[in-house]
């Protein structure tokens, strides 16, 4: 009885058309208009690497969503020092008020500076060979001499290198900021040898005026910079004031720091060695003068000052422009990426899509990433990957057909041993790609007798 029974369920399926077919992918010539001719080929290391090599150029990212450049450093203009005037003659004993004992501190970066880093194959060359051999991330002494990547640290203290983003290294030493370099790289999976420099020193600096032979803003650098080394540099003693000996016998020199004056003879600060030179911080303005003149000297403080306040007034209205401008290109910014998020829900932007179809979670379309390529692997478990016990693992498929459409190849990944998933991995996704799923057999019955149960529970009950 349950023999014919089943046998009546299955003509009665079958008469209505309703038996399961299961998809599948099948080695087949083209011999109508109906068919496409189909090739299987195994999935191996070889032909991967092959299949990428095929020309495709993923759909750019627009410009408007990557980073917005960071606020620029803004460099205040040294104080013009006016050259003191007096026909005073020198005290015999001029009181040597000089700060002592100050010891060297490791160089703080600051806004302004100028940082370079190489890392072999990572950055654009775009700088000069730099490196002297003494700056690398490990320690060594053995860093490359080679061409770098530059670029000024920002006015919040910040840095800005390519592939690592924005670096904090604003009040940082060198070795520090080499560590803070190290950790973005590691952030980004990298451990490469690198060297960093400082290749030009914008964040701090002093003044040097008077009888010199060229007064002038001097730079703070990595080497201490003494008050009698500043000197050499705005060119020493103008040769107009006398001999170097003449001069060493009537010359005074004022140190002008924060809202206090010290002094001292020349020839006194000549004769100083060791920890009692004079070590210069920014901000210091040194006075030389044939006359020793408190009231010439707090009259330049006094302009010092207000100098610096303007400077400060004018910093600021040119850091308020800038985060204006700042402002209204992010607005924009913000505004351009919703529309493009509106656009994009009704793909109205250029989009290119790969076919999910077969055992998944979901038969669906994956979207192609913007500005890079995406992987089989990656559209399989973007939806949760192969229904675990419907999938076949011997028959997970990428189907591609020609340029002509005149054929279709279908690429066998069998999963059966999961080192093959790699090549999951390495293969490139192009548009219009199906990726197929087939079902296993057992599956395939499943899916005939659910169809018949109710077909034979009827034929029952009627017998």
């Amino acid at each position: 009885m349950l023999r014919k029974t089943l046998l009546l369920a299955l003509g009665v399926l079958a008469g209505c058309g309703v038996v399961y077919f299961p998809p599948g992918v099948k080695d087949q010539v083209g011999s109508s208009d109906t068919q496409v001719e189909t090739v299987v080929e195994q999935l191996t290391p070889a032909l991967v690497a092959s299949l990428n090599k095929s020309a495709y150029v993923p759909v750019p990212v627009p410009d408007f969503l990557k980073d917005l450049p960071g606020v620029p450093a803004v460099r205040a203009s040294a104080p013009r020092l006016d050259e003191p005037i007096g026909d005073q003659s020198l005290p015999r004993n001029v009181p040597d008020t000089l700060p002592r004992g100050m010891t060297p501190t490791p160089y703080r970066i600051g806004p302004g500076d100028t940082l370079a880093i190489f890392a072999e194959g990572l950055f654009p060359r775009t700088g000069p060979s730099l490196f002297s051999g003494s700056q690398q991330n490990n320690g060594s002494d053995t860093a490359p001499r080679a061409f770098a990547t530059q670029r000024v640290v920002q006015e919040s203290g910040s840095v800005n290198f390519p592939r690592l983003g924005r670096v904090p290294v604003g009040g940082l030493t060198l070795q520090q900021a080499e560590n803070q370099v190290l950790d973005a790289f590691l952030d980004q999976q990298l451990n490469p040898e690198f060297a960093i420099e400082i290749t030009d020193f914008g964040s701090q600096s002093v003044i040097v005026g008077g009888v010199v032979a060229n007064p002038s803003s001097l730079p703070i650098s990595r080497k201490p910079l003494f008050i009698s080394s500043a000197i050499q540099a705005a060119g020493g003693i103008d040769p107009q004031v006398g001999t170097a000996d003449t001069a060493r016998e009537n010359l005074v020199v004022q140190l002008l720091r924060d809202d206090k004056i010290f002094s001292a003879a020349y020839k006194d600060i000549l004769a100083r060695s060791g920890s009692e030179r004079v070590l210069l911080q920014d901000g210091d303005v040194v006075l030389v003068s044939n006359t020793f003149d408190v009231a010439l000297a707090q009259s330049v403080l006094d302009q010092k000052i207000a100098v610096g306040r303007a400077n400060r007034e004018t910093r600021q209205a040119q850091l308020d422009e800038i985060q204006l401008r700042f402002n209204i290109r992010r607005d924009q910014s913000q505004q351009a990426r919703q529309n493009f998020e509106s656009m994009l829900a009704l793909e109205s932007v250029e989009r290119h899509f790969v076919y999910l179809a077969g055992e998944v979670e979901q038969n669906a379309r994956f979207p192609l990433p913007f500005g890079r390529t995406a992987s089989l692997a990656d559209a399989l478990y973007q939806s949760s990957g192969p229904v675990k016990l419907r999938s076949d693992p011997r028959r997970i498929y990428l189907l591609r057909a020609d340029e002509r459409f005149e054929r279709v190849t279908a690429f066998q990944l069998d999963a059966r041993n999961v080192s093959n998933l790699v090549l999951a991995t390495r293969l490139e996704l192009r548009p219009n790609d199906i990726v197929f799923v087939a079902a296993q057999p057992v599956s395939n019955w499943n899916t005939v007798v659910s169809q018949l149960l109710p077909t034979i529970t009827l034929a029952s009950q009627v017998q």
